[in-house]
């Protein structure tokens, strides 16, 4: 078997743009990293670039410029277009996301944590008061 290796340096800078490429929810892990993306393909005589990925939800607010930013990845040199294609075949979980990525995600949120105790950084969100808020004596 031979290798391609048009296409493999196609898909290597490809590679390189998606780790470039975050869901505003989670800016610390790219979207590659996350493991959103299910497959990259080469078509139309090393013209055409097809993603095929997927989001954390079906329902994300985000899916636009998500999708965009992937179709803007694939546009590399002498690519004409680049489809990016959303799937929710298979359905984003968290078993998909390598441990690796996982123990990174861990590593910034706990870095994150601790500029909070050291104050820092000021707490920005409004998940426990919106939770408490609902609380009935």
């Amino acid at each position: 078997m031979q290798v391609d290796k048009k296409k493999n340096q196609i898909i290597s800078q490809v590679v390189a743009n998606l780790k470039t490429v975050f869901d505003p929810e989670i800016p610390s892990v790219s979207v590659l990293d996350l493991g959103l993306i299910y497959d990259i393909e080469v078509l139309d005589d090393y013209t055409v670039v097809k993603i095929t990925h997927t989001l954390t939800s079906a329902f994300c607010p985000m899916a636009d410029e998500i999708n965009q930013n992937i179709k803007n990845s694939g546009m590399v040199d002498g690519i004409k277009e680049c489809i990016a294609h959303i799937t929710f075949q298979p359905p984003f979980n968290m078993d998909m996301v390598p441990e690796e990525t996982k123990m990174m995600m861990a590593d910034a949120q706990h870095h994150h944590a601790m500029k909070m105790a050291k104050g820092d950084i000021e707490y920005q969100g409004k998940l426990l008061e919106a939770r408490q808020s609902d609380w009935k004596d």
